[in-house]
């Protein structure tokens, strides 16, 4: 019965441009796959070489003639309309776009993008990358959508003392340019799944025939180092292509904590003829380290590795005038997380997919249709568990310079948990002094292969001699239900304004992992495995934004989180109020043609406890950097808890006192 209802919403779905267009002529402007702009002429395969009796004078002369008749003959691919990238530019405030605040600190990954807003805990285990987790409005679990240039994503790995978070070291970094930081239900248009809050990264697109190419570098304290470096270029009639690599590593403050990774993502679109192409993107990832495990009290350091492999491919068919498009395509995954030590594992999960959509325009309404099938792998040491998936997915957004509403709808029909629903409405008012947006979603969500069918094993953790820890999965686990809402508003300009943001709702059957005390004949351990529980929050942001002409900029806020988790009487990492300010001056010797910068920020985290360590958070972390930059390169140092101070995020994993490095970004040939 659900099938059939499907296949008759989606027929009405499917005459509706020509019931819109019929009521509805205004016309607006049309927001094309930013990927696949063409640029000015820089083939000249069809002009013949100049003959070598020519003078320099004449030959000049000769080519700029016979190259304006190219230029007049050529006929340039139009660009097709693109849903995303609409959603973007209509509902991806300005307001939301953090790359300022990352350009002025400094960051080690996609994890500090989140530092500058107290509405997200950030949570390290050390100065260098080992893990960095995010919880939105103080939630644990997996509540946070990762959206990276246009894609949906989502890392996989196993840890000690497992919590339902992504390690958004994870992540490549190397592309990102735009980054937007969308609390509420919006992310739904964008392709997540969850209502409560989503990241969405996106590169710098070349202008005109100019690529964007740039190199990073950092250097400093405990064997600390970072390359990034990326290619991007438009070509005539529409191909484009951006490659990009990062590779990092670190020996750590203490023996046992390195960490060494690298990246690799391509992005390419190759038109076929005037209204098709192919477009292939893919992202290889691997990393090896160790995770210190309360290391201040004789904790283990277990060995790991991860790797992380995506691959998409889509064909896609433009409609008349780039009003809209076909896509059609195949996806891949691969997935594996390995200990090994004192604590021995391995996990691969495999997936493959094939998708359909179409997008497109009419009048003042844009449209996506989308249909994803899928199938996943995951391999534990012992078995071999499967299931099958399929979405659908409706959304539509209503543009213009006035209020802007959106509309999701849509579900996923799984194999084991049936047919899970979502939707979502947005309204949204952008005026160049204030902004308000609302929105509200609802979404079922099903725990994951690991989740249920996790393997129990036990190993001596905490100490060498003692069996002390345990983790297992759930197979009684049944599908979160997340009701969230979200209002902000703000008051002047992108530059200078004051808001606020409130979020929040109700998640029914939220799937958290629980840590108790279990005993055995042999004797006692901490046990850790996922739970069904319902959760109830709300979290309070008042932040502004301040910049006198281009001497100052000043940004700060507070947040306060109210989240009561029926199933636990105390969570663990869970901070009522977190406070952040963060000042950058700007001088420019105009002679020299040289800029400089000092910026320095304070982080506030109010008190929470671990799972054993009581008195957490309440302390004042202060960062600086220093900075010189000349027209397309700049040079930084940064200093990490400036006060040199001796502190804890998570249980005994002391934080050593200050960390500098150094470093330079380079953008070249541009």
């Amino acid at each position: 019965m659900i099938r059939l209802l499907i296949a008759f919403f989606i027929i009405v779905l499917l005459s509706l441009p020509t019931l819109v267009s019929a009521a509805d002529s205004t016309e607006v402007e049309v927001v094309v796959d930013s990927a696949q702009l063409a640029t000015p002429n820089d083939s000249l395969d069809s002009i013949e070489p100049t003959v070598d009796s020519l003078t320099d004078s004449s030959a000049v002369a000769s080519f700029n003639e016979r190259y304006e008749e190219y230029k007049k003959r050529h006929v340039e691919r139009t660009p097709s309309f693109s849903f995303f990238d609409t959603v973007v530019a209509y509902f991806a405030s300005e307001r939301s776009n953090v790359h300022e605040a990352r350009s002025r600190a400094s960051f080690h990954d996609v994890g500090d993008y989140f530092r500058s807003d107290p509405s997200y805990f950030t949570l390290d285990h050390q100065e260098t990358p080992m893990r960095k987790t995010v919880q939105p409005f103080g939630l644990a679990g997996d509540r946070l959508n990762l959206v990276v240039n246009r894609q949906a994503t989502h890392p996989f790995e196993h840890v000690i003392e497992p919590d339902g978070l992504i390690d958004l070291n994870d992540l490549p970094s190397s592309f990102d340019h735009d980054i937007y930081l969308l609390p509420g239900p919006v992310g739904r248009l964008l392709g997540g799944r969850q209502m409560v809050a989503t990241l969405v990264t996106l590169p710098e697109e070349p202008s005109g025939d100019n690529p964007v190419t740039s190199i990073s570098a950092d250097k400093g304290d405990y064997v600390f180092s970072w390359v990034r470096g990326r290619y991007s270029r438009r070509f005539s009639r529409g191909r484009s292509m951006n490659l990009a690599l990062g590779y990092r590593k670190a020996d750590g403050p203490v023996s046992g904590r390195a960490d060494d990774s690298y990246h690799y993502i391509g992005d390419m679109f190759f038109p076929i003829g005037g209204r098709h192409g192919i477009k292939a993107q893919g992202r290889l990832y691997s990393r090896d380290g160790w995770q210190d495990v309360r290391s201040d009290i004789g904790g283990q350091a277990i060995p790991r590795d991860r790797f992380d492999r995506h691959a998409t491919v889509s064909v896609e068919r433009s409609l008349n005038e780039g009003s809209g498009r076909w896509l059609l395509g195949y996806k891949h995954l691969r997935q594996g997380s390995f200990s090994e030590g004192a604590y021995l594992s391995r996990y691969n999960q495999t997936g493959n997919g094939g998708f359909m959509a179409r997008e497109w325009l009419s009048g003042r309404t844009a449209f996506n249709l989308r249909l994803d099938g899928d199938y996943l792998e995951y391999e534990n040491y012992q078995d071999l568990w499967s299931k099958t998936w399929a979405d659908f997915t409706f959304d539509m957004i209503r543009l213009g310079d006035g209020v802007r509403y959106g509309l999701s709808i849509g579900g996923r029909y799984d194999d084991d948990f049936s047919f899970l629903p979502n939707a979502a409405a947005v309204i949204h008012k952008d005026a160049s002094g204030w902004f308000v947006s609302l929105s509200v979603g609802y979404a079922e969500r099903e725990p994951s292969l690991s989740e249920l069918f996790l393997p129990e094993q036990q190993a001596a953790v905490y100490n060498e001699s003692t069996r002390d820890y345990a983790n297992v999965g759930n197979r009684e686990l049944e599908p979160e239900k997340q009701l969230i809402g979200n209002i902000r508003a703000e008051y002047g300009s992108v530059q200078n304004a004051v808001g606020l943001d409130v979020t929040g709702g109700m998640i029914e059957n939220g799937i958290d992992w629980q840590q108790i005390q279990d005993a055995d004949s042999i004797g006692s351990f901490t046990r850790f495995s996922p739970i069904n529980g319902d959760v109830e929050f709300v979290s309070a942001t008042v932040h502004q934004r301040l910049k006198y002409r281009d001497l100052a900029t000043l940004t700060s806020g507070g947040s306060y989180h109210y989240v009561d988790y029926a199933e636990f009487e105390d969570r663990a990492y869970l901070p009522e109020y977190q406070a952040f300010a963060g000042m950058e001056l700007h001088h420019y010797l105009q002679k020299q043609r040289i800029h400089l910068f000092a910026y320095g920020e304070v982080i506030y985290v109010g008190p929470y406890h671990g799972y054993v360590v009581q008195n957490l958070g309440e302390e004042l972390i202060v960062n600086a950097k220093f900075s010189v930059g000349l027209t397309n390169f700049r040079f930084h140092l940064v200093f990490q808890n400036m006060l040199n101070q001796a502190y804890l995020q998570r249980d005994h994993m002391t934080f050593r006192g200050s960390f500098f490095y150094y470093g330079l970004v380079w953008n070249f040939d541009d």
